[in-house]
């Protein structure tokens, strides 16, 4: 148990840590982003306004505070002038090299015919932002290469993964290693739970076979009444308890179950059979289905538990002559087993049946002594389940308590 809540908590803190990287790394791509956009409008800006060059007086009046004179010269750029016919009659390529007036002719040609005065077009493998500005005399479109800031926006999309993935490895790694000391008081607070348990049973065990003994001897001297009978059965009541709390107590302690090859069809029709006296003393309608042959990944003496809790549940929380039905049958998609055990009870409909597995739940309070058990067994039960790698469920429907367990078939 205590490795399983250390496998939770490495878990958990490790999403919660790779959710913060996400955060922190996906806000830092998407403000350089944003922040590459503007740059890009800003310089296409300066260069429509300016005729197709890039000024420094121009530049600063956009740029403002990051303004640096000899930062204008990392772009590189080009532009064009057409008549009012849309026919390139001039291009200005003296702050590039690698275009050709004659091939870029009419592709430009091309965008002007276009809705939209921007956008992004790729000469010679080299991405470029255009923006149109219509003028007296015809049009001026200016072209910017975007490859050097994009290549910027890579580099610290590449250097924030990595060095991302760098730190989850390192606190992975540490945490590992430290998890243990972290989670150390829980541990601790949890080995004195269980020896507090165990030895409190055992100290109480003996007041009770004392008290048992005197009870049974007055019993032979001066006879049995009321008293002495009412001694014996609160003495017993404690003394199942006491064992409950034990087998909870060791239930907990078990990390490594014995899991083999079982024949689950034989176990729940065993059980049911022997269920079968009993509910028909209670005048309950008491019927079950089991598909033959169903083999599961289990533990033997767990199984015999569980579905002895599940029927012995069945029976005393189900309506007078009301209805039991234990089913075993294969899943839906033939890779478990499924065991339903329902049982009607018309006043199940605002029940908070999230709580049934809590231990020493008991669903009616007022009338809880009219049960006999501890609100422990079902707690137990899942216990047994998830142990043996299953599942286990409750739900209402048609005014009828039904308990589902799924194991998986081997």
């Amino acid at each position: 148990m205590i490795q399983k809540f250390r496998n939770k908590f490495l878990v958990v803190t490790v999403m919660t840590l790779t959710l913060v990287l996400l955060t922190v790394i996906g806000s830092m791509v998407v403000v350089t982003s944003w922040n590459a956009q503007k740059e890009i409008e800003t310089i296409l800006t300066v260069l429509v306004d300016n005729e197709g060059r890039l000024t420094q007086k121009a530049t600063k009046k956009e740029l403002g505070p990051k303004f640096n004179p000899e930062s204008i010269f990392q772009y590189r750029y080009f532009s064009a002038r057409a008549n009012k016919g849309k026919r390139v009659n001039a291009v200005d390529i003296r702050q590039i090299n690698s275009i050709s007036p004659e091939i870029v002719t009419p592709e430009i040609e091309k965008l002007l015919r276009r809705e939209g005065n921007s956008g992004m077009v790729v000469y010679n493998q080299v991405p470029y932002a255009y923006q149109i500005k219509k003028a007296k005399n015809g049009y001026l479109i200016v072209f910017l290469d975007v490859s050097t800031i994009r290549e910027r926006v890579r580099s610290l999309v590449r250097v924030g993964l990595w060095s991302g993935l760098v730190a989850l490895f390192l606190f992975v790694l540490l945490l590992s290693l430290f998890s243990k000391r972290a989670i150390r008081p829980i541990i601790e607070a949890y080995d004195k739970q269980k020896e507090f348990i165990t030895n409190a049973g055992h100290e109480l065990k003996t007041p009770l076979t004392i008290i048992s003994a005197n009870t049974e001897l007055q019993e032979m001297m001066n006879g049995g009444d009321e008293w002495t009978e009412s001694n014996k059965m609160q003495v017993s009541r404690l003394t199942r308890l006491i064992e409950h709390f034990i087998v909870m107590a060791r239930l907990t302690e078990q990390e490594n179950i014995s899991i083999e090859k079982i024949n689950f069809s034989e176990i729940v029709r065993k059980v049911s059979q022997s269920f079968k006296s009993v509910m028909t003393k209670e005048a309950k309608e008491y019927d079950y289905r089991v598909e033959s042959d169903l083999q599961v990944e289990g533990n033997e003496a767990m199984l015999l538990e569980l579905v002895n809790i599940l029927l012995d549940n069945a029976s005393k929380y189900c309506d007078p002559n009301g209805q039991i039905l234990v089913v075993l049958r294969k899943g839906r998609f033939g890779k478990n087993a499924v065991l339903e055990v329902a049982n009607t009870y018309i006043d199940g409909k605002n029940v908070d049946y999230s709580r049934f597995f809590d231990r020493f739940y008991r669903q009616d309070q007022s009338h809880s002594n009219q049960k006999k058990g501890f609100g422990i067994g079902l707690s137990m039960a899942q216990h047994y389940v998830e142990n043996m790698k299953g599942k286990i469920t409750v739900s209402y429907k048609n005014e009828k308590i039904i308990f589902t367990v799924y194991l998986k078939l081997k």
